[in-house]
């Protein structure tokens, strides 16, 4: 899980959003970066449905907008746990060395 955390591919640009290792993450940053990391599932979707049906209701858009953000607060939930895992280890390992 942390491999692909760490990899650049998966910040979709957004690599300012990506806190160090030793950090921990917080709820705010996990809802924070799971809309902006949404977007682009979003924008992926409508331009599916605009060339299927060759317009995206406003409706659409929300929903899209909604399953989006969804699975991406299911993943950072998850990145997380993890992600705060490696940074407790990573102060230990100071804490140990000192």
């Amino acid at each position: 899980m942390l491999r692909i955390a760490d990899h650049d591919l998966t910040w979709v640009g957004l690599n300012w959003l990506r806190p160090a290792k030793h950090q921990r993450i917080g709820s705010c940053y996990v809802l924070l970066s799971s809309i902006l990391l949404g977007l682009p599932g979003v924008a992926a979707g409508a331009g599916l449905l605009y060339l299927i049906l060759g317009r995206v209701q406003p409706g659409e858009w929300v929903a899209l907008f909604g399953i989006a953000c969804l699975a991406e607060l299911t993943l950072h939930i998850l990145f997380a746990h993890y992600w705060n895992k490696r940074a407790e280890n990573l102060a230990q390992d100071v804490l140990t060395a000192a």
